[in-house]
Formats: structure tokens, C-alpha cells, sequence
């Protein structure tokens, strides 16, 4: 091995212990959040989102009442598109205009319970089962997390395991221009 082989090798070793102090650091200040903010407590109760979703997520939304219903929270997390109809003519559909990182905070947790058999997991069985395909299923998961995220932020309470999961899925009608999405 060169010199300068091995010299860079060290500085990155450096640099890499450098970070995983700092992502401790991080961690522990998050945690301190989690028992001082009653929003980020309530998210971090709900599987799949930990301290640091938890805190993007309050960061990014700040007051969950400025979102009348969760339909509006989904367009905004960017997890429903808007279908473009005319004269009963569909004419594609567009992504609405919206914050991209609760879309992966929301679409990270969703894949973070379907590696468990919780409560979530089910829920995408019974989606599967109904032949939706796996994208489809994984984005309602994700919707599902984030409707329940803002009940959570509204009202300050921690997730409940079967509360209200066990409902059956039913197909509703997004009041985003005539979108149909699954929840």
C-alpha cells in the first residue's frame, strides 16, 4: 500500500469516527426533544417513526391545524396526485406541489413496518391481497402513517396499537379534483 494510500485512508477513518460522534450527539439532543415536545412524543409513539423522523416531521409542518383534513396533509407530503379531468376525460395524472422530505420521511416509515408483522404489515397484506401491487400498497401504508401522524400532532396522543387500523380498507375519494386513492 502507498504512502498516500494509507494517508487517505486515515483521514477518512477520522472523518467517520468524527461523524458517528456527531450523529450521537444528534441523537441524544433528539431524545431530550422527545421529553420536552408533546407533538414530537406523539410521533415518535407511532411505529416506524423514531426521534428523527419524528423531529423532521415537526419541523417541516410546524402547526398541523393549518391542514383542514389528512387529504390535504397527503397532497402536501406529496403521497397523492392530482388528476387532471375535463368533460369526464382524464388527461394524467400530475404530482401536486408539496414538501418531498415528508414524502420520504413518510415513505422511509412505511418501509420501516413492512420489514415487521405489526399492525402496518397487516395492512399491507390485506392491501396485497386485494391485488393491489406493492407500490400502491406501500404508498397507502405510508398514507395511513401519515393521517395518523397528524391526528397525533392535532391532538397531542400517543399512538394506540389497534385503535384504528383494524378497519377494513375502503376506497374514498380525495377531494383533490376528482383523485381516488385508497386508504
Amino acid at each position: 500500500m502507498s504512502e498516500s494510500t494509507q494517508f487517505i485512508g486515515e483521514v477518512l477513518h477520522e472523518q467517520l469516527e468524527l461523524m458517528v460522534g456527531q450523529k450521537k450527539k444528534f441523537l441524544t439532543r433528539f431524545k431530550g426533544y422527545q421529553k420536552t415536545e408533546t407533538q414530537i412524543a406523539a410521533l415518535s409513539s407511532i411505529p416506524g417513526i423514531a426521534e428523527v423522523r419524528a423531529c423532521i416531521i415537526a419541523a417541516v409542518v410546524l402547526s398541523p391545524k393549518r391542514f383542514p383534513n389528512k387529504h390535504k396533509f397527503w397532497a402536501y407530503s406529496c403521497l397523492v396526485k392530482h388528476d387532471s379531468r375535463s368533460g369526464g376525460v382524464s388527461y394524467g395524472k400530475k404530482n401536486v406541489p408539496g414538501n418531498r422530505i415528508l414524502k420520504s420521511v413518510f415513505m422511509g416509515a412505511a418501509k420501516t413496518v413492512l420489514a415487521g408483522d405489526g399492525e402496518f404489515r397487516k395492512l399491507y397484506d390485506t392491501f396485497r391481497e386485494e391485488g393491489v401491487d406493492h407500490a400502491a400498497a406501500t404508498k397507502n401504508v405510508a398514507r395511513k402513517i401519515a393521517a395518523i401522524a397528524l391526528a397525533s400532532m392535532r391532538k397531542g396522543t400517543h399512538y394506540k396499537e389497534n385503535y384504528e387500523i383494524n378497519r377494513k380498507p375502503k376506497i374514498v375519494e380525495i377531494n383533490l379534483k376528482h383523485s381516488a386513492a385508497r386508504i
